[in-house]
């Protein structure tokens, strides 16, 4: 999966605090690149009739960016 931005992005965000006027400040995050490339992988292994073991691995990559994600598991029915 292929993903291109097509609007500016801006990492930045102002805010104040409401019990303390006139102290605002700003945070601003990195620039995000505009392509991304995502991939997901899974696997589950049934065994008998309520055993059932999974793993799953989520990625996304772009520009000097990336994420990965690593989900497991265990179902069972009695």
């Amino acid at each position: 999966n292929v993903s291109e931005e097509l609007m500016a992005l801006n990492p930045s965000i102002s805010a104040s605090l409401a019990g303390a006027p006139g102290s605002s400040f700003a945070a601003t995050g990195i620039n995000p690149s505009p392509t991304l490339f995502a991939i997901a992988a899974g696997a589950k292994l049934s065994f008998g009739q309520g055993l059932n073991f999974f793993a799953q691995y989520l990625g996304s990559f772009g520009g000097s960016q990336s994420s990965n994600a690593i989900n497991g598991g265990v179902d069972f029915s009695l």
